[in-house]
């Protein structure tokens, strides 16, 4: 979130919050980083910027006990930020508090770790399934709205963009789905589920390639630019260079061959299932997107099969043996499934760690052995059970 300098006075949260920055302006909320008088860290206050008699909270109100009451039985919500209620200020403006996003995914993108982007994918898939569980759409998923904590567990933010009124989402321009361009809101309410899945996927893409699908890095830095420099233009001025941006933006998600061009981009970024499932997240039919929760599950599986081949070396040189030890038992136990060609992989690792002698490895070579023993077993059990389907496929 960029930090945007204005003379224009903060508001008064009242004695147990001190305002010490505004650290982002939309087009419906301002959020401001606070001091807490009750926490040991920061937290974020958000405001809405036309408040009608207090409807604005009640309505977020109504909405964030929907989340509180289904998070007791959704382990998603350990991947939504923290909430910390919606008081009235002394200068009577609602706001919400939430936890403060100390590391947005802005910073870190683009990300070379295909495996961290997986589980950062898993984490806010997972958020996003409880989000809906407790029927709510958030509707303004992107780098800036989503983060990892102190824990490296990542989280979806801006919890004032959740609504139950799914009539009248558009989401913001960097994320907004195709059914969702040049319409004025969601007249039929019936997308709200695959419209965050699509924004989800364009914020995964963004966070692998540095750019959203269809808006690239100039086009980032020129309306970043325009809301960063408010006070030298009219509020007029600012609204028509933005919609004049946003409208090129959407006439590229008009365009025909958008989908394909937009699946070579994922082809450019990304490969084998990881492209499969961002393709499927990144539809243009609404009805082809699998749910949250289904992408979800799809994530925790490609970390899974990650964790066991995709770097065996570093889990190595980490020290977590055990963990690649409790792999091969799952593995033994039918819990999970190995291809052949994976064996071989972890085969040729544990083999390299032999290889290298002591300096390479940091366990005993008696460990190292038992593992590469364990992991030809599975190789060959693997292969018996391969031959028979091969010969039939070829009969």
């Amino acid at each position: 979130m960029g930090l945007h300098m204005t003379d224009e006075p903060f508001p008064n949260p009242g004695p147990s919050y001190s305002i010490v920055q505004r650290i982002s302006s939309g087009k419906h909320k301002v959020a401001y980083r606070a001091i807490s008088a009750s926490r040991a860290s920061d937290v974020a206050l958000l405001y809405a910027k036309d408040q009608d008699g207090g409807s604005w909270g009640d309505a977020l109100r109504h909405d964030m006990d929907a989340l509180c009451r289904i998070s007791r039985d959704h382990a998603g919500f350990a991947n939504v930020a923290e909430f910390m209620g919606l008081p009235q200020g002394d200068d009577g403006r609602f706001f919400m508090v939430e936890e403060f996003l100390e590391s947005p995914l802005s910073e870190v993108a683009p990300l070379e770790d295909i495996r961290r982007v997986a589980e950062i994918a898993r984490d806010l898939s997972n958020g996003l399934a409880c989000i809906h569980a407790a029927k709510l759409a958030h509707h303004d998923i992107k780098l800036d709205n989503c983060g990892v904590d102190r824990a490296g567990k990542a989280k979806l933010f801006d919890l004032g963009s959740l609504t139950s009124d799914f009539c009248h989402i558009r989401g913001n321009i960097y994320t907004r789905p195709p059914e969702l361009v040049g319409q004025i809101d969601n007249a039929t309410g019936d997308v709200w589920e695959s419209s965050d899945v699509w924004a989800l996927g364009a914020t995964i893409f963004a966070l692998r390639s540095g750019e959203y699908p269809f808006v690239t890095s100039a086009d980032l830095i020129f309306r970043e630019g325009v809301s960063k420099n408010f006070e030298g233009l009219g509020a007029e001025e600012i609204q028509k260079a933005k919609d004049e941006f946003d409208e090129g933006i959407g006439l590229s998600l008009k365009e025909s061959g958008a989908e394909d061009h937009l699946f070579k981009k994922v082809d450019q970024h990304f490969s084998g299932n990881v492209a499969e499932i961002m393709k499927q997240m990144l539809r243009f039919d609404p009805e082809q997107r699998p749910s949250a929760a289904s992408c979800h599950e799809i994530w925790s599986g490609v970390c899974v099969e990650r964790t066991a081949v995709g770097d065996v070396s570093a889990l190595m040189r980490s020290d977590q043996f055990e963990l690649f030890g409790m792999l091969i038992d799952s593995a033994e136990q039918r819990d999970i499934q190995l291809t052949y060609n994976q064996c071989e992989r972890i085969i040729g690792s544990l083999e390299g760690v032999m290889r290298a002698g002591p300096a390479g490895a940091v366990q005993s070579d008696n460990v190292v052995k038992d593992l590469l023993a364990r992991a030809k077993a599975l190789k060959v059990k693997i292969g018996k059970r391969k031959a028979p389907a091969m010969a039939s496929a070829q009969s």
